[in-house]
């Protein structure tokens, strides 16, 4: 269980907070297609956790917030 949490942060990104969330819907959407469709459900679960992880290092939220900037954080105004 706790590598799943891992592999859900990981996923998902740290740097937005609903990273995690996006990162557990999107393994528990690739586990349940997974499962269905796949008699290896182990191995191939394995294969796209480990793309992720070579392709989007710092999750699936942080791009889109690179590419799609009304998505980023807001930051705090300076005060006078």
């Amino acid at each position: 269980m706790p590598g799943k949490a891992i592999f859900m942060i990981m996923m998902g990104g740290l740097n937005i907070f609903i990273g995690p969330i996006a990162g557990a819907s999107l393994l528990r959407l690739f586990n349940d297609v997974i499962t269905r469709n796949i008699e290896d459900q182990g191995l191939a679960l394995g294969i796209v956790v480990l793309l992720f992880a070579l392709r989007f290092k710092r999750g699936i939220t942080d791009i889109a917030a690179q590419h799609y900037p009304t998505i980023k954080t807001r930051e705090t105004p300076d005060e006078p």
